[in-house]
């Protein structure tokens, strides 16, 4: 039982907190497994589950546990490093890290181009556009969300030529683009919309790393603009020099 203060002049839940982080830095909670329930932690430190919860507030808050609904607490893994250079490939960044991807479908919709899409794919405002909005997971955990952007006349049915093909690498293949590279990417930090965040699972409150984008043909011919949100308190992005 802990006593309401005690000499050291933490209260309840600031034990508690110091008390779990110190089992996550010496490893007595081991990356990516979960804490034990409110109610449990809350009959472990002799206290109600609003002391565990507020305990558990501040460690989130430091980094070092993620809180899912529905599932519970975890403990936070290394950040999952995005490469960004000429050849920027979600699926193929898989290849050697241990890590299982996989890309799903959130929604898509045809709009009129914006002024920076329109500049970015050369086209004029207002041009039909096709944007797959897709998330990518990396070992279950949502980590990117991506908003893709292509002209809809030159790639009619897009939505259903990802679908078959699985990716967007794949679906543009099928309309005779064979390659493309990076031409450009702008990274910021900026908040996630409540829906953003929620499909992230991270707080509205913590920022994203936002990248924009656009990408060309091998005639130069840009074939797709894009912005990327990536979870901020899991992700980092590694800038790759041209050879």
């Amino acid at each position: 039982m802990l006593g309401e203060e005690e000499r050291d002049g933490l209260s309840r839940w600031a034990r508690i907190e110091r008390q779990l982080r110190q089992d996550i830095e010496l490893g007595g909670l081991e990356p990516g497994s979960r804490l034990p329930s409110e109610q449990l932690l809350a009959e472990r430190f002799g206290v109600n589950r609003h002391t565990v919860r507020r305990a558990l507030s501040a460690l989130q808050e430091r980094g070092l546990i993620r809180v899912e609904q529905g599932r519970g607490s975890f403990v936070e893994e290394e950040p999952v490093s995005f490469s960004v250079g000429q050849r920027t490939r979600f699926t193929t960044q898989a290849r050697g890290d241990g890590r299982a991807r996989r890309q799903d479908l959130v929604r898509a919709y045809d709009l009129p181009a914006r002024e920076e899409a329109a500049r970015a794919l050369g086209l004029d405002a207002g041009t039909p556009l096709t944007c797959l909005e897709v998330l990518g997971f990396v070992d279950r955990r949502p980590m990117i969300l991506g908003y893709h952007y292509v002209e809809s006349g030159r790639f009619p049915d897009f939505v259903a030529a990802y679908e078959k093909a699985g990716s967007i690498t794949r679906a543009l293949q099928s309309f005779g683009v064979g390659d493309y590279v990076r031409r450009e990417t702008q990274i910021t930090a900026v908040l996630p919309t409540a829906a953003e965040a929620r499909l992230l699972k991270q707080p509205a409150n913590r920022p994203a790393l936002r990248t924009e984008w656009f990408n060309v043909d091998e005639a130069g011919r840009p074939v797709e603009y894009g912005i990327t949100l990536h979870a901020g308190d899991r992700s980092q992005i590694v800038v790759a020099n041209p050879n």
